[in-house]
């Protein structure tokens, strides 16, 4: 019979815990690394019959605590799921997993919402994979970390839409010293394209752009940086710090992989230049792509945005009836939109 533990750091997560465990009942075991709370995290997670280790990381690093808490997991675990308190599975993990395995997979990717809408509906996805094997595996990198193969471990990978994790977390709790981890993870291995990019993204969220500037174009020079998803994403970012050269970098990101939310990004930028053709092509462009490819998906770029770029464009083109049927399009995928609403009603009353 196959075995899957859960397994997590925590510090201070009382609000989490029960969500956390209930999310997961059909685990084998559930193990918690407590780093130190001094809330109730302990006591409800022991109350809840979770096997709770209490471990010291000094200094701090993500790596470091995944692996201890890894360790304590028996050897006789078949699939390991790392996942924080404010984390969730969605029901039809356990199947998804248990499929995968069967055929040999090691690493299993899957869908991974990372924040929400006001409505509820997911705002950011991606494919993540960070269920992983008991054995052959061990964490790397300081922050971002993520589990690595030890040689001569042969991995295999694979992708099940069964298996959906979800991220509930605290907005009160405090991310400040993400930066300062990256900061150090450069420092520790200046040739990881993972690590730069990272730390020049958390140098753009703190608005230090002439740093982000220099090391997101470092990220775009680097040998390991072939991932052309991420590559376009971070000549995205470079739109943002390097706002002078904006139009560039967003031209540069489609070349590398053409996303609809880079187009919708571009697109954006014509609407703000009042160039109205440009804005138009991509706005079409961008609403030919259809579904998610191998990134991650921005809620903000599959509404009503593109339809809406459109149709303002072409009523400037004096392009009557597209801006018409783009606007009707519009308004459909934001019924409660009074701007859009308002450019309908104009439009069918010229």
């Amino acid at each position: 019979m196959t075995k899957i533990a859960v397994y997590a750091i925590a510090l201070n997560e009382e609000k989490h815990v029960a969500r956390w465990h209930e999310s997961t009942q059909e685990a084998d075991l559930h193990l918690i690394a407590d780093t130190g709370s001094t809330d109730r995290t302990i006591e409800i997670a022991r109350d809840r019959g979770i096997e709770l280790h209490q471990i010291t990381v000094n200094p701090w690093r993500f790596d470091t605590s995944r692996n201890a808490a890894l360790a304590l997991l028996p050897a006789d675990i078949d699939i390991c799921v790392p996942l924080d308190l404010d984390e969730v599975m969605v029901p039809g993990w356990r199947a998804g997993l248990e499929r995968e395995f069967a055929k040999g997979v090691t690493r299993p990717r899957y869908e991974y919402v990372f924040n929400w809408n006001t409505d509820g509906t997911p705002h950011l996805s991606f494919f993540a994979s960070k269920i992983h094997a008991r054995h052959g595996y061990l964490w790397q990198h300081p922050i971002h970390e993520i589990p690595t193969i030890k040689a001569p471990f042969v991995e295999i990978e694979s992708y099940n839409p069964d298996i959906v994790m979800h991220h509930r977390p605290d907005p009160t709790k405090s991310r400040g010293s993400y930066l300062d981890l990256l900061i150090r993870a450069v420092a520790e291995d200046p040739h990881s394209a993972r690590m730069s990019f990272y730390a020049g993204r958390e140098l753009m969220f703190h608005k230090r752009y002439p740093e982000a500037t220099k090391e997101l174009t470092r990220y775009l020079e680097m040998p390991g940086a072939g991932w052309r998803p991420e590559r376009a994403h971070t000549c995205r970012y470079l739109a943002k710090t390097d706002a002078a050269n904006a139009e560039f970098w967003l031209t540069r990101a489609i070349a590398e992989w053409t996303s609809r939310e880079a187009l919708a990004e571009r697109a954006q930028f014509y609407y703000g230049t009042k160039q109205w053709p440009q804005c138009l092509d991509d706005a079409r462009a961008g609403m030919k792509i259809t579904s998610q490819a191998d990134y991650q998906k921005e809620g903000w770029a599959w509404g009503s945005v593109l339809p809406d770029l459109g149709s303002v464009a072409a009523f400037n083109m004096n392009r009557r009836a597209e801006a018409l049927d783009l606007a009707e399009q519009a308004a459909a995928l934001s019924p409660g939109d009074e701007r859009i609403a308002a450019n309908l009603k104009l439009l069918k009353a010229t």
